[in-house]
């Protein structure tokens, strides 16, 4: 793969800028794509292990000794087991595997023997606070609207509104009985470890309105981590003061301009300073691998901006009318996002209760606001009339301040929803693209009953003959059934070229699959007979629609192939007598991919005019696209396939290689006991479609029985068309070169010219 890679970071965020062709590059992003995928699926299946260690302990008891616990990750797969209620799962026991009988064993062997199982529950009850609402069966989080004028909601407001003097609509307490208690178990092991209680602080934490229900059910998510900050690393950001989560940047409002803020029970335990590109809090000391619990911006006065923190913590939430926010308790620097927290919504209209001095103060503040507004509104109309000034001014400014408003809301709203498309946007695209194929597949499902017809009119009178000709022990190959079930042909992709293409003609690349009930009965010979109860078909089909004309059906005709040979399986039956039919060896699935090729696969093509005047043979046989020349150069650092005494001795190969373009492929000669090949043949392909045809080249070890596969490499030949000449080293080494000859119409209908470009 000709492509390279670069990798540079500004402001924490990292990116890769790859080079070379497209197709490198697209094969590159994806690999690069599947790589994070699976580093964030490992540190997911992480993050569950550890939480599902808090909660439970799996332990198991072998005749009369103690119990003993699972593994980790045993007693994470007991643990879903149990959630999923499974009658039964398999574990692993000293390399001995039992069945567990859910939810309280025994756990059986191959050879009947028995260990005794139990699950230790980790969570006490007593661990819940005592002021928390009950909780309805089967409901893991509930939001409690906590009332104006407590002790709890006081407090709340208090820290709130010691640095922030936005006004406070709803204060709500979250509660998650599951994430509350795995942190108690981390505060109980943080306090163990650090040999001190002064480890939890309570602080603040904005975030988007789109994400709160998420964060009330399963806590913090550090693999967002970079979202909003990155400034002391990559982790969950805290804020000691109100007024510093509140700001647009972490607390993004809503359509009604309200943001939702978090007040949160943080373990911080033990911090130090953090730096940008910190991934993990340092360790304490360098003769010691314990690390801190989290960091801060400023360790002698950490309460400027926001901490740090790499862990657990737990939801809640409180709601004003530019910002809606909610509080968490705990927070543990090394583990996953746990805990439950308090969450508080406050609300400014009548109440019976005594109001505390704060209360009476914000009523009076939000009076004085109103009563300016009024003033502000109100003092034109009384200017105008003093002055002796038309009233149509007054009411041409009410008009402009009206459409400003209405104007500015307009404005809000698109750039909202522009704001939702880029952070949703593989989501939007995939979902339109899902209803685009599901569409499609609706109607393939309404016109799979006459799709069937015709294939039993195209088997009988066009492939029934090719089969009979194929071979001389199919010369009485007869179809008796033809029935292609009730389950249709699926489109799973499908692809618009909107370059290189003609302005009077459309193409379309659809990936189809088939995985059809068929039927079909045939007579090989009498009385020998063969059947097919189903079959697998895949590969990508382009429809051309062309000309494009001005008048209805506004296309000329359909033409549809293969670009390249689908694959195929067959569900034989009738097996019993075909074993000992000669015919047997030409009735396979290559041959049927062979009578397909000649029908469907470049540079055949099935053709359909719609109108007199566009005529079949034109469609059908079309001018080629070019030709492409290839040199087949040289092979290195090949797979030794070839062994001897029983694998003991390594031999070489005998490679030779297969060069195929659509339904054409040449062989190369082989080169005997050499893992370095040179070849340095020439073929020419002839190219009816670029974009769209590939080459395949394909290296095999020559046996006398079984040729050994040593690798292949496909190449878009439209990478070709717009190169020229491009230079190829495969996996495997082997070399090539490709060349595009184009093909130029001279004076005369039937004279093509061949002219080298490369």
């Amino acid at each position: 793969m000709g492509i390279s890679i670069k990798t540079e970071s500004k402001m924490a965020q990292a990116s890769f800028t790859i080079e070379g062709l497209s197709k490198d590059v697209l094969q590159a992003t994806t690999e690069i794509h599947k790589m994070l995928t699976k580093v964030k699926d490992e540190e997911e299946l992480k993050r569950n292990v550890e939480l599902a260690s808090t909660v439970a302990d799996w332990q198991y008891q072998q005749q009369a000794f103690q119990f003993q616990s699972f593994d980790s990750m045993t007693n994470f797969k007991l643990e879903q087991a149990l959630d999923k209620k499974l009658p039964n799962v398999k574990v692993t026991v000293q390399g001995q595997v039992y069945t567990v009988t859910m939810p309280s064993g025994p756990a059986t062997d191959g050879k009947g023997q028995t260990l005794q199982i139990k699950r230790v529950d980790r969570l006490k009850d007593e661990d819940i606070p005592e002021h928390w609402n009950p909780m309805p069966a089967n409901t893991p989080c509930l939001a409690v609207p906590i009332n104006a004028g407590t002790t709890e909601y006081n407090e709340i407001l208090k820290m709130f509104q010691a640095s922030c003097n936005r006004t406070v609509i709803t204060i709500e307490r979250i509660q998650n009985p599951v994430l509350w208690k795995s942190l108690q178990i981390k505060k109980r092991d943080m306090e163990q470890r650090n040999g001190h209680q002064n480890n939890e602080k309570r602080l603040f934490h904005g975030t988007c309105y789109t994400t709160v229900n998420l964060i009330n059910e399963h806590g913090f998510n550090r693999s967002y981590a970079g979202k909003n900050a990155t400034a002391l690393g990559h982790g969950t950001y805290f804020a000691v003061n109100a007024s510093y989560s509140a700001s647009n940047t972490y607390s993004r409002p809503n359509q009604n301009q309200e943001k939702f803020m978090y007040l949160c029970r943080v373990l911080t335990g033990d911090y130090t300073q953090g730096q940008q590109n910190m991934i993990v809090p340092p360790a304490k000391g360098s003769s010691t691998t314990q690390k801190y619990d989290s960091v801060v911006d400023n360790q002698a006065n950490p309460s400027m901006c926001a901490y740090l923190c790499f862990g657990s913590f737990k939801p809640g939430s409180f709601k004003t009318t530019t910002a809606h926010f909610t509080t968490t308790p705990t927070i543990h620097p090394s583990g996953p996002a746990e805990g439950a927290g308090l969450g508080e919504s406050l609300s400014i209209h009548g109440s019976t209760e005594k109001l505390s001095s704060s209360a009476v103060n914000r009523i009076l503040m939000e009076f004085l606001v109103y009563f300016g507004r009024a003033v502000f509104v109100f003092y034109p109309v009384y200017l105008t009339g003093y002055l002796g000034l038309s009233i149509s001014w007054v009411l041409l400014c009410m008009v402009m301040i009206t459409w400003w408003k209405k104007n500015r809301q307009w404005k809000d709203a698109r750039i909202g929803t522009a704001i939702d498309f880029v952070d949703n946007e593989t989501h939007v695209v995939n979902k339109e693209l899902h209803n685009t194929l599901q569409m499609a597949s609706w109607v393939l499902q309404q016109a799979w009953p006459f799709f069937g017809m015709f294939m039993e009119k195209l088997l009988k009178e066009n492939i029934q003959p090719t089969v009979r000709l194929s071979s001389p022990a199919l010369k009485m190959f007869t179809f008796t059934k033809v029935h292609f079930g009730h389950i249709p042909l699926k489109i799973t992709g499908m692809k618009v070229y909107t370059h290189e293409v003609d302005q009077k003609e459309v193409i379309l690349d659809m990936n189809i699959s088939y995985e059809g009930d068929v039927d079909i009965d045939a007579e090989v010979k009498p009385p020998i007979t063969a059947g097919i109860k189903g079959l697998k078909l895949k590969g990508m089909i382009r429809v051309i629609l062309e000309p494009l004309i001005g008048q209805v059906p506004l296309v000329g005709g359909v033409t549809f192939f293969f670009i390249r040979r689908p694959t195929l399986e067959i569900n034989w039956t009738g097996m019993t007598n075909l074993l000992d039919s000669p015919a047997f060896s030409s009735l396979s699935e290559d041959t049927i991919m062979d009578i397909i090729a000649s029908l469907m696969v470049l540079p055949n093509r099935m053709c359909f005019p719609l109108i007199d005047q566009v005529k079949v043979d034109q469609m059908r046989f079309p001018l080629p696209r070019g030709v492409v020349r290839v040199h087949l150069i040289e092979a290195r650092d090949l797979v030794a396939k070839d062994t001897y005494m029983l694998g003991m001795v390594k031999g070489k190969s005998d490679p030779y290689a297969t060069v195929r373009v659509g339904n054409r492929h040449f062989k190369s000669k082989t080169i005997k006991e050499n893992l370095n090949p040179i070849w340095k043949e020439v073929h020419e392909f002839v190219i009816h479609e670029a974009p769209g045809q590939e080459l395949e080249v394909e290296l095999y070890d020559e046996d006398t029985d079984k040729d050994d596969f040593l690798g292949r490499y496909h190449l878009d030949l439209g990478e070709v068309k717009r190169e020229k000449e491009i230079d190829q080293a495969s996996k495997k080494r082997s070399s090539s070169q490709a060349q595009w000859l184009s093909l130029k119409r001279e004076n005369g209908p039937n004279l093509l010219v061949v002219a080298d470009v490369a």
